[in-house]
């Protein structure tokens, strides 16, 4: 899991950044000031953001986040400041331990991408992109890395005998393995 942190403070954000990679995380940042994490999006799979960033807020950062679909949870020191349109989005206090943070983004990012048995390919994409993005750690190339995948499933129309998501995995892998520099920039 690649997760972006943005927190103020640099002794904490030490702190969660060592206690998260002890923890099999890699970090995206971390990052003083919301302007600055936005660059970090793209190449992250889940972020902590502190509510309150010196004179300003992180939902804006909150609401791309969102957008795309990534898991994020609030880590702050004045939980009354998160608007309500985050009441479905965790929020911690700076007390709460770092393991307890990072299970909640892995059940999130686990629950995002569950696949239901009788899932058709565009309901599979997420969960394609997030190996791609750990494979290639390349947002582009990952891109592209789904992309020829889908396109080889297409050509072998549909052949998959069982599973969809774990044959499509399976073939993503195997290019990626076959041909993974190739899809780099």
């Amino acid at each position: 899991m690649r997760v972006l942190l943005l927190e103020d403070d640099y002794f904490i954000a030490s702190g969660l950044a060592a206690e998260l990679e002890a923890l099999g995380a890699t970090i995206v940042g971390p990052f003083r000031k919301t302007e600055d994490a936005v660059d970090g999006i793209e190449s992250a799979t889940a972020a902590i953001l502190d509510a309150k960033i010196a004179d300003e807020t992180s939902f804006l950062l909150a609401d791309c986040l969102t957008n795309q679909q990534k898991p994020f949870l609030f880590y702050t020191g004045v939980p009354n400041v998160v608007p309500q349109r985050f009441g479905a989005v965790k929020t911690f206090g700076k007390t709460t331990p770092v393991r307890v943070l990072f299970e909640t983004l892995r059940r999130q990012e686990n629950h995002r991408l569950e696949v239901q048995p009788d899932a058709q390919v565009v309901d599979i994409v997420p969960l394609l992109r997030h190996r791609a993005r750990a494979l290639m750690g390349d947002t582009l190339g990952a891109d592209r890395l789904v992309e020829a995948t889908l396109v080889l499933a297409l050509r072998s129309k549909g052949n998959h005998g069982g599973s969809l998501d774990k044959w499509l995995v399976k073939l993503l892998e195997s290019i990626y393995h076959n041909r993974g520099r190739d899809f780099m920039l």
